[in-house]
């Protein structure tokens, strides 16, 4: 019994433990999002591994957070295309996983940084496998699952590549 309870323990103190440190940070301009790149991506990496839970405050903060560092920073050219970011309506907390795996690909790959295909790519694979992961806790959305069932398939970012080259050839 005692073996189960510090299993316990030891599980809900990482979590505690994992969470970034976001209290006092404050992003106003550029500078601001650059002196806090680590911090951003441990923000990142939370809101892509932990539990998620509508109810706990600690995801409005995370996805606060993460919102304010894209508006601010000039380092990553985040970019959200309705077209492909429609899902989102349904599941507003898709924003900020799509945030954090464009910024967690962005910052491992600094190559990569504008390239939209790779970084859409990233995103939306996040997005993919947080729906699948918590959809008990999300609403369903066909989108969501047709975009399940493209990665499952193995072709996500062909999917991606193709409304992104139908997207640019509209726009001229």
């Amino acid at each position: 019994m005692k073996s189960i309870l510090l299993y316990a323990f030891s599980l809900v103190s990482m979590n505690i433990m994992a969470q970034p440190d976001i209290e006092d940070v404050v992003i106003r301009n550029a500078e601001d999002a650059h002196d806090e790149l680590e911090t951003v991506e441990e923000c990142a990496d939370w809101i892509l591994s932990a539990s998620y839970n509508p109810n706990d405050p600690t995801w409005d903060q995370m996805s606060g957070f993460i919102l304010n560092w894209a508006r601010h920073t000039n380092e990553f050219p985040i970019r959200m295309r309705t077209e492909l970011t429609g899902f989102m309506k349904k599941n507003p907390v898709l924003m900020s996983v799509y945030l954090a795996g464009w910024i967690r690909f962005a910052i491992h790959h600094p190559e990569a940084r504008g390239n939209e295909l790779n970084c859409t790519d990233a995103a939306l694979t996040s997005c993919v496998q947080f729906y699948s992961t918590h959809k008990e806790q999300l609403k369903t959305d066909p989108t969501m699952d047709q975009l399940v069932d493209v990665s499952d398939q193995g072709e996500l970012i062909l999917w991606i590549a193709k409304e992104l080259r139908e997207l640019d050839s509209r726009s001229r």
